[in-house]
Formats: structure tokens, C-alpha cells, sequence
């Protein structure tokens, strides 16, 4: 499966079966911002710069810098979300994991994950992938 195209429904089976991590073998290393999605919810501020408004920070991004959650990205006057579509943890969970976990219990949930955050909690469990920025972790197609 080395460098191999998945398609959605063997992606699904393979998760659903149980190997969720298996698949993040399929890793690839830093990508081309060619290959980034223009982001949403944002516009034009200035000569060289764009305001993002998906969360509260509202960030004022320069051109070649990043916001606070070092997801999205202002390349040449465009707002670049760089995660889309690019997992970097994958997995099925008992959904007693969750905080949802009166819901359905006994059943599994699909977890789904991505670098960056809005916040910077000092408490976070998953400080790897959410103080990272795109380039700094392997992701998944």
C-alpha cells in the first residue's frame, strides 16, 4: 500500500475494521502550498494583508505568515487553509472516549485530527498535534 491512492469506501472499511492507524502508513511528508485550498470566511485588508474571521482571534494576517492557529496561511493576498483534507491521526474509538458518551454507549466513533489550534490550553492531551504547524507533522491524504 506504499504510496498507494485510497478511495473513500476502503478507507471506511479499513477504519471500521479496526485499523485506523494502519492507514498512516501511507504518510506523506511536507506538502506544496501549490496543493493548499483557499480558505472561507475571510477578506481583504490592506495592501499585503487578509482578516480571517472562522474563529473569535479575527487574525490579521501579513502576507507569508500564519494566524494564531498556524492553520491558515496569507500566500500572495489569498487566505490558504493548509489542513484540508489532511489528517494527521485517524482512528475508530469506543465512543466512551468521547465526550458524547451517553449518546450511544457500547458503539464506536470515528476520530479525526489535524494540526493546529485556536486555543493553547496547558492542559491539552493532544499538545503533539494541536501546538504543531502543517509542516511539522506527517499527514495523510
Amino acid at each position: 500500500m506504499k504510496n498507494a491512492k485510497i478511495n473513500r469506501r476502503d478507507f471506511l472499511k479499513t477504519l471500521i475494521s479496526g485499523g485506523g492507524y494502519c492507514l498512516l502508513n501511507n504518510y506523506r511528508p511536507l506538502f506544496a502550498a501549490e496543493e493548499d485550498r483557499e480558505a472561507e470566511y475571510y477578506k481583504r485588508a490592506g495592501k499585503d494583508a487578509v482578516q480571517c474571521f472562522l474563529c473569535a482571534h479575527n487574525c490579521l494576517i501579513r502576507e507569508g505568515e500564519s494566524g494564531f492557529c498556524r492553520i491558515r496561511k496569507n500566500l500572495n493576498g489569498r487566505l490558504l487553509a493548509r489542513t484540508y483534507g489532511r489528517p494527521c491521526a485517524v482512528h475508530v474509538d469506543p465512543i466512551e472516549k468521547k465526550p458524547f458518551f451517553h449518546l450511544l454507549p457500547g458503539s464506536r466513533s470515528f476520530s479525526l485530527a489535524t494540526a493546529g489550534c485556536n486555543l493553547r490550553c496547558k492542559i491539552c492531551q493532544k499538545w503533539q498535534i494541536s501546538q504543531a504547524s502543517p509542516e511539522e507533522v506527517r499527514t495523510v491524504d
